[in-house]
Formats: structure tokens, sequence, C-alpha cells
């Protein structure tokens, strides 16, 4: 009886190394990030730039405009796939705690989403990727689209529907079981977003480097 206790907590001890192998191997991104502090507009933003792994720069740079409620720079961990994709196609990416949020200064309850447009427009008016969800239900997605129309004109506003992904831009059939959500977000993170989400991100950059070599 003895000997055989032994040999289950032996297994149980080898599947628990392999998962926490598991875990730490999916969860290590081929990327660098450093903390910034970016001032703009008169506000002091709390950053984060992800990097490529490699090279020195400098790189094509991609602005993370949140959606709603109390985010910080990585959205808990959910933007790192985004930012290695990005950064495997050369690009750096750049995101910052909401006011209020993570210690940084402010009150994002006190921005509009006129405020936010505005900030999103002057930022990075030469190129915008906007991706709206079919099972948002935090964001009315056609006005959205269309505040977005009237303030960045075609071709530098492009817009992307994902139908199957919800507010953030997680599969639905994961989203809507904790343990599976739990359990993906652990053992596949890259898996979690929409069906060619994260190819498209890449498709887009591939895009605009096109775009300025030709110009």
């Amino acid at each position: 009886m003895a000997r055989a206790a032994l040999a289950a907590l032996a297994a149980l001890v080898v599947v628990g190394a392999g998962l926490a192998g598991l875990v730490v191997r999916q969860n290590t991104y081929d990327l660098r990030e450093e903390t910034v502090t970016v001032r703009y507009g008169g506000r002091t933003l709390h950053a984060v730039l992800a990097l490529p792994e490699r090279g020195e720069g400098p790189f094509p740079l991609v602005v993370f405009v949140h959606g709603d409620g109390p985010v910080d720079a990585t959205h808990d961990g959910f933007y790192r796939p985004m930012w290695e994709s990005f950064a495997r196609a050369g690009y750096a990416s750049l995101s910052w705690n909401k006011p209020g949020v993570g210690g940084a200064p402010g009150d994002w309850l006190d921005q509009t989403m006129e405020d936010r447009a505005r900030e999103a427009a002057a930022a990075i008016a030469w190129a915008v990727l906007l991706v709206l969800a079919g099972h948002d239900v935090n964001v009315d997605t056609t006005d959205t689209e269309a505040a977005y129309r009237r303030l960045l004109p075609a071709p530098p506003l492009r817009v992307a529907h994902y139908p199957t992904a919800t507010h953030g831009l997680i599969r639905h059939d994961v989203e809507r079981s904790r343990v599976r959500l739990t359990l993906t977000a652990l053992c596949a993170p890259r898996t979690l977003f929409a069906e060619g989400f994260l190819s498209d991100q890449r498709r887009f950059l591939s895009s605009l480097a096109t775009d300025e070599a030709g110009r």
C-alpha cells in the first residue's frame, strides 16, 4: 500500500512538473518589454514598450487603444500574444495603463469617448485598424464603427469584423466556459483569440510596410 502511494505521489509530481513547464513555455514570448513613461497632452502615461527580440531599431510602432474598463498596459497579459505576433513582423507595440490603473495618475472614468477618439486620431491617424467583435455585449459596434468612420476617412481607417469574438477578441466558445478559458490561457494562450485574428494583424502590418515602401 505504501509503495503504491509513493508511486502515485511520484506520478503526480512528474505530471505537475510537466504542466508547470508547459505553462511557463506557453507564457514565454519572443519579444522584449520595457517600462517607459510617455508624456502626452500634459499627462504622464505609465506605458510598456514591447520590442522585437532582436535588433536595435528603430522599429515601426503599433499603438494600442484600450476598450472599456480599468485596463492596464498588458491587459492582464492578454496583449502579449498580439505583441509577439507584431514583434515577429518587425514591429514594436506601445500600450499604457489607463488613468487610475496600476498607479497611473488620473481617472479613466473622467474620459469621454470623444476624448479617447481624438487621442487615437492624433497618435495613429496615418493608419488605424478597427477590430469589432460579433459577441461584444459591452459596446455598440455599429455606433463605434460609425464614429470612427466620421473621424478617420479611408484608406487610413480599415475595419475588421470577427463574428465569433467577444469584447476582448476572445473566442466566444472559450470565454463562456470559465474552466476552458483558464486552461486555454495557461496552456495555449495564442489560441484564445478569434480565428484568424493574429494572422490578420500580421497581414495588416505587412501591408503598411508595403505601402510605405511604395511611397
